[in-house]
């Protein structure tokens, strides 16, 4: 296929945009922009006030207000994530004349308000001639297929992708790479709780930009695979103020057992263990032992062996638990989504590609969002 082709992955912490066939996007950028207190005596925003991408993390801007366009996976400002997608599609150079398709890395359990947006936004404000709309998922299981060529296709045919997202955590069963939207489960936790948990635990330790303490979750926090033994080993603080030693450990709890840190809920073993238990009872020992994790926060030491453990705890004994993410060079679990939509992509032609998953401007117009219900193939 020719590579003439935008893959967009618009998550809510970061996007990253390129052409199809590329291994790694051409740019990747906060999904967010920041904003100082305004000091125009009018109240009007100063334009030099509004800051983008590396700006952010600089002494510059640190009492910046973080505006996102998203919220849980939805556009809530669709003003502002035009202006974001723009400026990512600038570093392609692109301009609505050059006739240029675009696929998007769509979230999963989207209300359909959020799907006709997604639509009205490609097509009339942007002017796009084609829109291909794939689960992220999808996606993401689409490059664990190319990262695995030459494995029996029978070894991932029923999986479970785990999108460990920024502000929650997508648990999708497939099968022969088919979603089964009826077992998709939402966990309102993601890595943006983690961030907020360790400042939290950090208290004045804490860095005064909320970007910085993302950024020290990143690079010191790790999941522990037995949380009561190893904090356990650490001396206890002496004051209300966690030890960095201990918050680091600690701040990820909140995603995998909540009441380790005062929160009474499920962690994430349970949400996941009751999208499979939706499932036919025959796929559940395929889908135990095939749990395929991608998004930022897989990024975090012991992420998967800790998942593995809790979910080991849950299921009878007997039934194998596998869980992996895909790590290397050009591989990390936060590019899975758009490298499987750029490197799916060029395994067609593009004309068949844009037949079975694309809807065109023309047909947009003509029938409105219901253009999309007469695709050869529909994932929803």
């Amino acid at each position: 296929m020719s590579p003439e082709m935008i893959c967009l992955d618009s998550g809510s912490f970061q996007l990253r945009v390129g052409m199809v066939g590329q291994d790694l996007p051409s740019a990747t950028f906060y999904n967010f922009l920041g904003r100082e207190p305004s000091r125009r005596s009018d109240g009007l925003i100063d334009p030099q006030s509004v800051h983008f991408g590396e700006e952010l993390t600089s002494s510059a801007c640190p009492q910046c207000a973080l505006v996102y366009p998203t919220h849980k996976s939805c556009v809530m400002d669709w003003g502002l994530q035009r202006r974001l997608w723009e400026s990512a599609f600038a570093h392609l150079k692109w301009r609505p004349e050059q006739n240029i398709p675009l696929l998007y890395a769509d979230p999963m359990l989207l209300p359909n308000d959020q799907q006709e947006g997604i639509q009205q936004l490609v097509f009339e404000e942007m002017n796009f001639p084609h829109l291909c709309r794939v689960p992220a998922s999808v996606l993401a299981f689409q490059q664990h297929v190319h990262l695995l060529a030459g494995i029996p296709p029978a070894a991932s045919a029923a999986c479970v992708m785990v999108d460990a997202g920024h502000d929650a955590t997508t648990i999708t069963p497939m099968f022969n790479g088919i979603p089964l939207n009826y077992a998709v489960r939402r966990y309102d936790v993601g890595g943006e709780a983690i961030t907020s948990q360790l400042a939290t635990l950090l208290g004045p330790l804490a860095p005064p930009n909320w970007l910085k303490t993302n950024l020290l979750k990143e690079r010191l926090c790790h999941c522990a695979l037995d949380y009561p033994a190893e904090i356990g080993r650490m001396p206890m603080p002496s004051t209300a103020v966690l030890s960095m030693e201990r918050a680091v450990l600690t701040a990820p709890e909140v995603l995998f057992c909540p009441r380790n840190v005062g929160v009474s809920s499920g962690g994430l073993a349970d949400t996941l263990h009751e999208a499979v238990e939706s499932t036919p009872g025959m796929l559940h020992p395929l889908l135990y032992r095939n749990i395929l994790v991608h998004g930022g926060t897989a990024n975090l030491p012991g992420f998967c062996e800790r998942l593995a453990s809790d979910v080991r705890a849950l299921v009878p004994d007997g039934l194998e638990v596998v869980v992996e993410c895909a790590t290397g060079q050009l591989t990390n679990p936060r590019l899975a989504a758009w490298q499987g939509g750029a490197w799916w992509a060029m395994s067609y032609p593009r004309s068949t590609f844009l037949e079975l998953w694309g809807v065109s401007r023309d047909e947009y117009m003509e029938s409105g969002t219901h253009a999309l219900c007469r695709r050869k193939f529909v994932w929803y």
